[in-house]
């Protein structure tokens, strides 16, 4: 693995993070229903936080792939929007967001749709 790339593994309950800040790119995939979501998501908020200050790249590329994500999630997550929303209003840098789901994942799906239309960040919503 790459130095400064920030990864934890999956569990049952909580999704595989994958945060590259030299490539510019945050992976999360998987089931996200841990016991305290908030406190899961914290540390890789505090990164991003340090990260939007400085990027080292002029595209932050996000991929969100979850087979599961409880109401709890909802929270951090949309903190991570928008703390990624302020690194889009940078006129020197991109953010994209990819919001993956598996076809007949209607849930996942209407779930990144209802997402999109609560932020203001280019928004891709694609079957894997």
């Amino acid at each position: 693995m790459q130095p400064n790339v920030f990864f934890l593994s999956a569990s049952d309950k909580t999704p595989e993070v994958r945060f590259a800040p030299e490539e510019g790119r945050i992976d999360i995939c998987g089931a996200s229903y841990p016991e305290n979501a908030q406190a899961f998501y914290d540390y890789l908020l505090e990164k991003i936080e340090r990260y939007i200050q400085n990027p080292p790249t002029n595209k932050t590329c996000v991929r969100f792939r979850f087979s599961y994500f409880n109401t709890g999630t909802n929270t951090p997550i949309f903190a991570l929007f928008r703390t990624l929303e302020k690194l889009n209003k940078n006129e020197n840098h991109t953010v994209e967001l990819i919001w993956e789901y598996e076809e007949d994942d209607e849930d996942i799906k209407e779930l990144g749709e209802y997402f999109a239309g609560m932020i203001d960040l280019p928004f891709i919503i694609i079957s894997a």
